[in-house]
């Protein structure tokens, strides 16, 4: 190096360019030309304040000089590199949130647009069933040439005009509500049917209880119906049993979510019965009613059921919908507000008090049973679950029956 800086440093013009005239062009072209400049005015005022001093000593000086303020380049360099990649990654795993953000966003938008097109598909196919489940409505259907189609669930509305324009309705459907009202006020009245009744306070299913009690020989013939909810009162005695006519299957294809189930009370049409009623799902007394005659009626309006009380509504949603599916929020909330909406049509069954076994009475009562008083009835006190109507077929407020039947009695 010494020997190269003696052998050139008698002409500027003769100066090779050495890797290290690079390293500092290219370190001045990075933005750091502050620091040669310096360099090269220090080696000019070297070359004209040094007289009579060797030309090799003062080149080496400046020589120095340049390696040590290229050093600290290399290593402002070195740092601003280091802090260039820590930036870098930074940068990367902000992007990584940011699209794992955008994901849940994306699949939380996604959710909501599928419960919504499950909901329009839901009322879709209520309003516009399709032929393959109109078939099957007829097929199963043993209710004669009076039953509706599945077709006739729906008037083609709003919600809101589906609520207010019942006189608008099919003729021969205000017909069929007013023929069950007719119907259930025409049965006669049991008058030795004491006002009090036993009361059972037992948890779960009633009929292995009454088997190991050794009471079934005291029932009538055949099964005895114990049903928690599902009753709409009508009358002092009689009484209205229901079920959904559809059941709702969120596995099954998109245009059969829907499909017509057989009543479970088919088999008991034209049968007698010892009915006990229960008010709530799992809890609350079990209650002997009397005996019913199970009598066939037409099956109720859509409308009608939001007369009945929440908790038969839930009842029939509960039914409605696959076992596996019964505590799935979603599905259950999706059926229940069709119900109480009068979106989704139901089938009944009468129940017609034809007596009262006062032996089953009797031994309920050495079993341990307390009376209870009042009707068959599990609708809530404050809900008006109208089962009178209107010449029109409207339910009646509670008002209204109030004032209706304070003419009867004055009549």
């Amino acid at each position: 190096m010494y020997t190269h800086f003696t052998n050139n440093a008698s002409s500027s013009s003769d100066i090779e360019e050495t890797p290290e005239w690079h390293s500092s062009f290219e370190a001045f072209k990075q933005g750091r030309g502050d620091i040669l400049e310096a360099t090269v005015a220090r080696l000019r005022d070297s070359a004209t304040t040094q007289h009579g001093q060797h030309p090799a000593t003062g080149g080496m000086e400046s020589l120095f000089a340049i390696g040590d303020e290229l050093l600290k380049l290399q290593s402002i360099i070195r740092e601003r590199d280091h802090a260039q990649r820590a930036n870098t990654r930074r940068i990367a795993l902000l992007e990584d949130k940011l699209s794992l953000l955008q994901l849940r966003c994306d699949q939380a938008e996604a959710l909501n647009a599928q419960l919504q097109e499950e909901r329009e598909d839901v009322v879709s196919q209520l309003r516009h069933p399709s032929d393959e489940m109109e078939h099957e409505s007829r097929a199963t259907s043993e209710f004669g040439e009076d039953h509706y189609s599945s077709s006739d669930l729906i008037d083609h509305r709003t919600d809101l005009e589906i609520c207010y324009k019942l006189r608008e309705m099919s003729k021969w459907r205000i017909d069929a509500v007013r023929g069950n009202h007719k119907r259930l006020m025409r049965w006669p009245v049991i008058e030795d049917r004491p006002k009090t009744r036993p009361s059972l306070n037992i948890a779960g299913d009633l009929k292995p209880w009454l088997e190991a009690e050794d009471l079934t020989s005291l029932c009538c013939p055949g099964d005895v119906l114990a049903f928690p909810e599902r009753f709409s009162f009508n009358g002092a005695q009689h009484a209205i049993l229901v079920e959904p006519l559809y059941e709702y299957n969120p596995l099954a294809k998109k245009e059969r979510l829907w499909s017509r189930r057989i009543p479970i009370f088919r088999t008991w049409l034209g049968r007698t019965r010892e009915v006990f009623y229960r008010n709530g799902m799992t809890s609350g007394a079990w209650v002997y009613s009397g005996t019913y005659r199970c009598m066939e009626l037409t099956d109720l309006d859509p409308r009608h059921c939001r007369t009945l009380s929440k908790n038969v509504q839930h009842a029939l949603a509960r039914l409605a919908t696959p076992p596996e599916f019964e505590t799935s929020t979603r599905f259950m909330t999706c059926i229940t507000d069709l119900y109480e909406n009068g979106l989704a049509g139901v089938c009944a069954m009468g129940l017609q008090c034809v007596g009262y076994n006062q032996a089953l009475h009797d031994a309920l009562l050495s079993k341990g049973a307390t009376l209870h008083e009042g009707n068959l009835i599990v609708n809530d006190a404050d809900d008006d679950s109208g089962t009178e109507a209107d010449e029109d077929g409207r339910p009646q407020s509670g008002q209204k029956r109030a004032r209706n039947r304070k003419k009867h009695h004055r009549r």
